[in-house]
């Protein structure tokens, strides 16, 4: 144990080196933002500093980073003198608070309230669907089995979060989760659970990536406290590079998401003019957020046209359904695709960079330009493309008497029009014919 002046220069420290996730919830937790609580960082207890506490009260949050998966039983002993001093103990991984901060002030704002040594989670919690940053307890405190956490976060499978009892380990079984429905069961809400199951933990199993993840996209994760991928990410990677399909099922909280990511995150590396975007919407519609099909098509355009590819992730409600208000975003896309398709499959992104006007796309000898915002008054002026203009003409649309999209090409720029009329109000779509390979043309700037 180290001398009190030198744990105290030890404590002052660690303040100033502190991680990305300990800056972010210090700023949330100081200045008694949370019921007034006064919390401290980097406190000294004892032989220990622990990341925040709230002496009044007697709670104690810490953050683990994934250098914490080789040191359960540091941390149980740990915990083990912090219980034995008074302590609550709050755990969460550095990734909750980076990426579901909201859910994690729940829990300690909770934990702060509720005069039990081991409070339960709020129904609110448990069943809308939210991440859960803290560990379940049944009706006695005791924690429940990894598999038994309703509505999990789909995040790393790693040790269990929340608040710990001294010398307890994972939970041993359907005894502790009977607990949990007996307090559903009391609450009228028998229809809540239809299926119980007893999941046992697994080791992680580790593969590393051949070649090695680019040093910025490991020194990244690392960041994270991810320090190695699971066997299943480093197998769908090396299957991504390969230019093969991927399709990962796992159980939940098994990074299937990382998965995904990677192979994206390497291209964006790789290739700095390409474009990415992933879309959420389950996740929106959480907050009533479902984007509407203006915006689904913008974002469309604006990745295609920088060169990128978009995903559209829809999940399902726990009935396995897909949400009818998805359903009819989706057929609604479907439409609009089916009438301007032609101008994003296929296509590479440019020649004019994508900008408040719109974006362009381009393939063979073929230009698209898609056309969000029209100035206020006259045609929309481009600069020079470096192409002769052969044809213009303006895709899914049937001009009146056979006119064509109103274009003229000079030495200084090319200006488009089509008449107010005729103009789609989710973006008019124009195809160029040009005299040559439209995709050889270097990318434009269109001020």
């Amino acid at each position: 144990m180290l001398p009190d002046a030198e744990f105290t220069e030890r404590a002052r420290q660690l303040r100033r080196e502190e991680t990305d996730a300990e800056r972010k919830l210090w700023w949330r937790l100081r200045a008694r933002q949370i019921h007034g609580a006064k919390f401290r960082r980097q406190y000294v207890v004892g032989p220990y500093i622990v990341d925040f506490c709230c002496p009044d009260l007697k709670l104690v949050v810490e953050l683990d980073g994934g250098q914490h998966l080789g040191q359960v039983e540091a941390d149980q002993r740990r915990t083990a003198y912090l219980a034995n001093q008074g302590y609550r103990v709050l755990r969460f991984w550095d990734n909750d608070v980076l990426t579901n901060i909201e859910s994690v002030l729940d829990a300690i704002a909770e934990a702060l309230q509720n005069p039990h040594p081991h409070p339960l989670p709020t129904r609110e919690r448990e069943f809308k669907g939210r991440a859960l940053p803290t560990r379940e307890r049944d009706l006695d405190g005791q924690p429940l089995p990894t598999g038994e956490r309703a509505g999990a976060s789909d995040s790393l499978p790693t040790r269990e979060r929340g608040v710990e009892k001294a010398g307890e380990g994972p939970g041993e079984g359907a005894g502790q989760f009977d607990g949990l429905i007996r307090a559903i069961r009391r609450q009228g809400d028998e229809g809540t659970l239809v299926h119980q199951q007893i999941i046992p933990p697994r080791h992680p199993d580790f593969l590393d990536p051949s070649p090695p993840l680019p040093p910025p996209l490991a020194d990244a994760l690392r960041s994270q406290g991810i320090a190695r991928l699971y066997r299943h990410q480093a197998e769908a990677l090396a299957e991504a590079r390969a230019g093969r399909n991927v399709l990962v099922v796992t159980g939940t909280a098994s990074g299937k998401s990382l998965a995904y990511q990677l192979p994206v995150l390497e291209t964006l590396l790789r290739e700095p003019e390409a474009r990415a975007l992933f879309l959420f919407p389950t996740k929106a519609l959480e907050q009533d957020q479902l984007k509407s099909l203006q915006e689904c098509v913008e974002t469309l355009i604006e990745t295609v046209g920088g060169d990128g590819n978009l995903l559209l992730n829809v999940g399902p409600m726990p009935d396995g359904r897909i949400e009818p208000r998805q359903v009819d975003r989706l057929k609604e896309l479907g439409a609009w695709l089916a009438k301007y398709g032609e101008g994003i499959y296929g296509t590479r992104g440019g020649p004019f960079v994508p900008g408040e006007w719109g974006a362009s796309t381009c393939k063979d000898d073929s230009v698209y330009l898609f056309v969000t915002r029209w100035p206020a008054e006259g045609p929309l002026k481009l600069p020079p493309m470096g192409r002769k203009i052969l044809d213009a003409q303006a895709l899914g649309r049937q001009l009146p008497n056979g006119e064509k999209a109103l274009i003229r090409q000079t030495e200084s720029g090319v200006t488009v029009d089509v008449p107010k009329s005729d103009r789609d109000e989710i973006a008019t779509v124009v195809v160029l014919t040009v005299d040559g390979q439209a995709t050889e043309i270097p990318p434009v700037k269109v001020p």
